[in-house]
């Protein structure tokens, strides 16, 4: 009987640990609406934009620090650098395409106080095209 018992103890205490839930993270968390982004086909005369949005999904208010393009042609320029639980900000992406040709890949660096980690890459590609020619000036006759 006293096996039984014991046993049976065991058993519960085992269940208890097997089955109570994980422990929730807490604090800031970035989810970026896409951090693969493909821009096509780009016309290679002006820029290139595209905006993305970066959210808190934490509990805790987000601090984004540092939002680095690793390319000289391209521009960042972030709405808000502190973002509340449950909002979000944008992130405003200009890519110079001006005489440019072939293949590119870009990335954008971020660096936060994220839980999940502090740093995320955003990663965008695409390829350049010729672009069609400016319309010649029309001369009013006389």
């Amino acid at each position: 009987m006293k096996y039984t018992l014991s046993l049976a103890a065991v058993f519960a205490v085992c269940c208890a640990f097997t089955f109570s839930p994980k422990p929730v993270k807490q604090g800031p968390l970035l989810v970026i609406d896409t951090t693969n982004s493909n821009f096509g086909a780009v016309p290679n005369r002006g820029y290139a934009e595209r905006t993305f949005l970066l959210a808190n999904k934490g509990d805790e208010p987000l601090h984004i620090t540092q939002v680095r393009p690793t390319c000289g042609c391209t521009i960042a320029a972030l709405a808000d650098s502190l973002v509340a639980p449950g909002h979000s900000t944008k992130l405003d992406i200009r890519l110079s395409a001006d005489h440019r040709s072939g293949n590119f890949y870009k990335t954008i660096y971020i660096t936060s106080n994220s839980r999940d980690a502090a740093s995320e890459w955003l990663k965008f590609y695409g390829h350049f095209i010729e672009a069609p020619p400016l319309p010649a000036a029309s001369h009013a006759q006389k």
